[in-house]
């Protein structure tokens, strides 16, 4: 099985159980941005509950903040609280 094929396994084991061990660990951006886009298109072409969920998500995000990079500003400010002298 190549790494994609393990990551697509991970995220379906996931989907379906949200407590399990996936077994894999994501090592670099671009995995964890794979990872994060099959998420997505699973949570919004499974189940209708999956999508209720992540439809539901969003629009409390957008209640929280307008501003699409506000996710950033909370990455730096979560770091310079825990003394980080970096953030990547």
């Amino acid at each position: 099985m190549n790494e994609d094929e393990e990551l697509i396994a991970a995220v379906e084991a996931l989907l379906s159980d949200p407590r399990t061990d996936p077994g894999i660990d994501v090592e670099t951006a671009e995995q964890a941005a794979r990872a994060v886009g099959l998420l997505d298109e699973g949570l919004q072409n499974g189940p209708g509950v999956f999508r209720l969920m992540a439809e539901g998500g969003q629009r409390g995000a957008e209640t929280l903040s307008s501003d699409r990079l506000q996710v950033l500003s909370e990455m730096v400010q979560n770091a310079d609280d825990m003394g980080a002298t970096q953030v990547r």
